[in-house]
C-alpha cells in the first residue's frame, strides 16, 4: 500500500506541481501564448484539485483508505488508455 501510494504521488503530484516549469517556455512558444494565458492554465489545473479535495476527503472517511487507492489505481491507467487513444496525429 504504502509503495502504491508512493508511485501515484509521484505520478500525479510531484511532476505537476514542480515539474511544470520545464515545460513552462516550450508550451508557451508552441501555442503562441502569452505567459499569462500559460500560468492561467496551470493554476486551473491545481485548482481542479482543490475542489476534488473534499469529495475525496468524504470517501476517505466514509470507506477507508483502501477502496478509494484502489480505485485510483484501477481508474488511473484506464483514463491514460482512454486519453492516448484519442490524440489525434498532425
Amino acid at each position: 500500500m504504502i509503495g502504491l501510494v508512493s508511485a501515484l504521488r509521484v505520478l500525479g503530484g510531484e511532476l505537476h506541481q514542480y515539474g511544470f516549469t520545464v515545460f513552462f517556455l516550450p508550451v508557451t512558444q508552441d501555442l503562441g501564448l502569452t505567459r499569462a494565458a500559460t500560468s492561467l492554465a496551470f493554476s486551473l489545473a491545481r485548482a481542479e484539485g482543490s475542489l476534488a479535495a473534499p469529495i475525496v476527503d468524504y470517501f476517505i472517511d466514509r470507506f477507508g483508505p483502501k477502496p478509494i487507492m484502489l480505485t485510483a489505481a484501477l481508474i488511473k491507467p484506464w483514463s491514460e488508455m482512454r486519453k492516448r487513444m484519442n490524440v489525434t496525429e498532425k
